[in-house]
């Protein structure tokens, strides 16, 4: 009675409504060899995909020649399309940008796309990329941003080389940071990096001036961690710095205005800020009365110093020619 009743159904299949079951079955197909996630199984989706739409478009013809014994072609033509049109080439796609463990993220650094073996992170991707990697080093972990990633092994390491490029920024410019004050600008993991630097080179005083007070109060609590408790949030009260560092991004677009700059500064303070795409940034162009004006491009230079390091892994002296790569870049209009 069942085969008797299933093969009554069929029977009021027409030509058309087959083409249409066809697509769709296909369309599930490719659904099941996506989820499976090897190589193999997406060429065969990427396959089928085409298939199902060819057949899907084959539906309206075979329905004028032939014609069609119900009404329900438009309907199941509709719930075809979904399939082979919507669904799948939606869950193709997003499968290829997501790792399930990890969240999205295009996977640069599969072998079987190996186009690289290394890449450098920049804002505001600097902490987020931490769950995509297979292994940290130490100052990462303890910061919990990365700026270098590199393959090794078959395994996707991060590293921190912008807090050795700081460090490297202040050693060039002979910046004694030992029992200074100084005003962070920002709360972002560049922030989080130029903080645990002043700590370990023995600064005195930290105050952060943030837009987010949350932000401020969490970098306030990461120094606390590492032992160093006076760290204050800003407020008009504090009357001046030795030194001023601008870690935010304020300044690298001409719309940009420098309100949030409005620090006490005076002449013994020592500006630095991070961008390096101009001499005088919007930071720097600010304060006439100042001891120095850095900018970011000696950190700059020297944390990709570091990170082709890490990539090649072998060690470079740049400093019979640290002046020349600095007006070369300097040159660069960004």
């Amino acid at each position: 009675m069942v085969f008797k009743n299933f093969f009554r159904a069929l029977s009021l299949l027409s030509y058309a409504d087959m083409a249409t079951l066809t697509s769709a079955l296909l369309g599930f197909l490719a659904i099941t060899y996506i989820i499976d996630g090897s190589e193999s199984s997406y060429l065969v989706a990427m396959l089928l995909l085409p298939i199902s739409a060819i057949i899907d478009g084959m539906d309206g013809a075979l329905a004028r020649k032939f014609g069609t014994k119900h009404d329900y072609g438009k309907y199941l033509d509709s719930i075809s399309d979904s399939i082979c049109f919507g669904l799948a080439p939606s869950i193709l796609v997003y499968s290829l940008y997501y790792d399930l463990s990890k969240g999205p993220a295009l996977d640069f650094f599969n072998n079987d796309f190996g186009l690289f073996n290394g890449i450098n992170v920049t804002i505001p991707f600097k902490s987020r990329v931490v769950k995509f990697l297979d292994a940290i080093d130490d100052e990462a972990k303890i910061l919990d941003n990365v700026n270098c990633i590199s393959k090794s092994n078959n395994m996707i390491c991060g590293f921190n080389t912008d807090k050795y490029g700081f460090d490297m920024l202040l050693n060039e410019n002979g910046i004694a940071i030992e029992g200074s004050s100084c005003v962070v600008l920002g709360a972002g993991s560049s922030a989080k990096t130029v903080v645990k630097c002043l700590i370990d080179k023995g600064i005195g005083r930290i105050i952060i001036k943030n837009r987010s007070i949350d932000n401020a109060r969490n970098l306030q609590n990461f120094a606390h961690t590492l032992g160093f408790n006076n760290i204050d949030l800003f407020n008009s009260n504090h009357a001046s710095y030795d030194i001023a560092i601008n870690t935010t991004p304020i300044g690298m677009y001409k719309e940009d205005c420098d309100n949030f700059f409005d620090v006490p500064i005076q002449d013994h303070t020592v500006l630095i800020d991070l961008i390096y795409t101009s001499k005088e940034t919007l930071f720097l162009k600010k304060f006439d009365k100042c001891s120095k004006k850095i900018n970011g491009l000696d950190m700059f230079i020297f944390q990709a110093l570091k990170s082709i390091e890490i990539w090649r892994e072998t060690n470079y002296n740049l400093d019979s020619q640290i002046e020349s790569v600095r007006k070369q870049l300097e040159n660069i209009k960004c």
